[in-house]
Parts: structure tokens; C-alpha cells; sequence
């Protein structure tokens, strides 16, 4: 839906049993809209630039009811991937809000220590949110792992639980550099950013 101003759509695509298939709109004038997750109340959670709401997706008329409106929404990865634990508890990417932790001197220097990724709302992190029941309004919000720059694909394996990761990694002048992450996320750990990638490989310029 762009990166300015509420341009982004919830849409709906309906397909029959002759294979005929229509898109219709839900919501509009969004602020990129991203994450979408069914929760196990039924509804559907929408991840949006410093929110996430959810709504009945058999109601007539649909209608937003924001369950989180205090998200970081500043700089470079404001969008909000989510996705559900087995538990019921809600995953939420919040992504870094720069690409190294730089410095504001010039030409711009990746930072250590990163004081982003430190404290109880840290930046470039995924945020475990957990709900009352069956109110579904949060009461509590944890750190469940730091240093990841930018969570774009988060998904639970089925089988063995274990929560999967894709990291949209730091941007080098080498077109293929660094690679891409997929990681097993373990609660409490931290997985490099601004500092290494892959499998603990220092970035260049890191302190």
C-alpha cells in the first residue's frame, strides 16, 4: 500500500467452486498494513505501522478493534509481522529502526554497544504479547529475542513447536552480502545485529 501515508488495503479474495474468483476491499487508508494471523478467538489480526487490530472476518460489516497501539513506528522497518504461538500468545517483529546502529556522526559508523537492542523495549526484537481471556486485550508484553534487524517471515513448525525466523539482513555494498538468515529462535537469545550475521560472522566495522 506505499510507505506514505494511509494508502495500504485489507483485501478479500473470494473464490467459488467453479474457480471464479473476486477481490473486494475490507479496510482502506491503512498505514502499511503487513502481518496478518488468525487467532485462536477466530478473528483476524493486522499488523500495521505502531498497531495491531483485529476484526471479525464473518462479521457483515467488518470493524478494526486495536488490541496494541503503542508499537515502535520510527525509521527504516516500521512494518508488523506476527504470527501466533501454540500457546495463544502473539509474536511481533519490531524491527530496527536503522541499518547498523549508526552513529549520528558523519559519514555515519555502526554503533557498539547498540543501546537499541538493550532494555524492556528494545528495537530490532520480537515482542511476546499476551492477551486476557476472552476479552483479548493485552496484559502483559515480554522481550522474547533480540538482534534481529527486520523479521519478515515468522512461523511455528508444527511438529516439533519450534519458532522459525526470516532475517531481511544488513545492506553491504556486495549484492549477495551478507546472506539472508533463517534461524531457530530460542527465548532469550540475541542473533547479531548490528554485530555479525550468519553463524556468528563479524560485519565489517563492527566494535
Amino acid at each position: 500500500g506505499g510507505w506514505v501515508g494511509p494508502k495500504g488495503r485489507v483485501l478479500r479474495l473470494t473464490v467459488t467452486k467453479d474457480r471464479k474468483a473476486s477481490v473486494a476491499n475490507v479496510f482502506a487508508d491503512m498505514y502499511q498494513p503487513h502481518g496478518l494471523a488468525l487467532g485462536p478467538d477466530g478473528k483476524i489480526y493486522v499488523g500495521e505501522k505502531g498497531r495491531i487490530s483485529r476484526f471479525d472476518p464473518n462479521a457483515v460489516t467488518p470493524a478494526l478493534d486495536v488490541v496494541a497501539s503503542d508499537l515502535p513506528k520510527d525509521g527504516l522497518h516500521p512494518l508488523t509481522n506476527l504470527v501466533f504461538a501454540p500457546d495463544g500468545a502473539l509474536i511481533v517483529n519490531i524491527g530496527a529502526p536503522t541499518d547498523r546502529c549508526e552513529t549520528k556522526a558523519k559519514p555515519k559508523v555502526p554503533q557498539s554497544p547498540c543501546p537499541l537492542t538493550a532494555g524492556d523495549r528494545p528495537r530490532a526484537a520480537l515482542w511476546r504479547l499476551s492477551f486476557d481471556k476472552p476479552g483479548g486485550k493485552v496484559v502483559k508484553t515480554e522481550v522474547l529475542a533480540r538482534g534481529f534487524r527486520n523479521s519478515m517471515a515468522l512461523a511455528y513448525d508444527p511438529e516439533s513447536g519450534a519458532l522459525l525466523q526470516g532475517e531481511n539482513g544488513v545492506d553491504l555494498p556486495g549484492e549477495d552480502e551478507p546472506a539472508e538468515e533463517l534461524n531457530v529462535v530460542k527465548p532469550g537469545a540475541h542473533y547479531g545485529w548490528p554485530f555479525c550475521s550468519g553463524k556468528g560472522k563479524p560485519l565489517p566495522g563492527a566494535g
